[in-house]
């Protein structure tokens, strides 16, 4: 089995607390993630959805910046260039800061994520909602088809995870699976308003450890739809 499995699941104390859920701005939560068991080996600043960050130390200036970054020949597509901001330091120097745009907005919530999971889906990959009991809970799972797209979407839906833990929800978001020579165990867990990230050896997590914190669900179904479909 090839692509990288995810899973995100999570159980509200109200439906009223789960509506609150999805207005919540996904990357704010990177501050109060920062502290959280796991979390900075998995923020290493690089693109996702909601686009990325580009520091260029030794500059004040964007029009500077991006000078420099043509002499080292670094591409940099200005078209996405959102914003910038200067005046901070790396190691005592000068630095500015490039914000560049992803798929989503800089500023999107939890239902834009959401949105975009239930109608754009995962290019080359697959995703699906499953049915629950109550509309207390959500779960969603589904295959993302390299291993860009799982650094892509992994810290937004930690952030979705996290905005619920605020909300008194508990649950998880998983991801595991082989792509493109790396084989991904991360797994983020959230109870009492705090999260804590894990990254396992591979070879240290069974089939019944998984079978365990996906309740069972079969993974081989949905990947024998996704790859009949085509995606691959």
């Amino acid at each position: 089995m090839t692509g990288i499995y995810f899973h995100m699941r999570l159980e509200f104390r109200t439906a009223a607390d789960r509506d609150r859920w999805t207005d919540a701005g996904l990357a704010t939560q990177r501050d109060s993630l920062a502290d959280a068991p796991g979390f900075a080996s998995l923020d290493l600043g690089d693109d996702d959805l909601l686009g990325g960050e580009l520091s260029v130390a030794g500059q004040t200036h964007l029009d500077r910046a991006l000078a420099y970054l043509d002499e080292i020949d670094f591409s940099l597509d200005e078209e996405l260039i959102t914003g910038c901001s200067a005046y901070f330091t790396i190691d005592g120097q000068p630095a500015v800061r490039i914000l560049t745009a992803g798929v989503l907005p800089r500023g999107a919530t939890v239902g834009d994520l959401l949105d975009h999971l239930s109608s754009s889906g995962v290019a080359g990959g697959i995703v699906e909602y499953l049915a629950q009991d109550e509309d207390t809970a959500l779960t969603v799972h589904g295959f993302l088809p390299d291993y860009y797209t799982y650094r892509d979407y992994r810290l937004p839906m930690i952030y979705a995870g996290s905005a619920a833990s605020r909300w008194g929800a508990r649950g998880s978001v998983s991801f595991v699976g082989p792509a493109d020579g790396e084989y991904v165990v991360t797994f983020a867990d959230f109870s009492g308003g705090s999260a804590e990230i894990s990254e396992p050896d591979p070879q240290d997590v069974t089939e019944r450890d998984l079978s365990r914190r996906f309740r069972g669900i079969d993974r081989e179904t949905l990947y024998n739809t996704w790859r009949s479909s085509g995606a691959r």
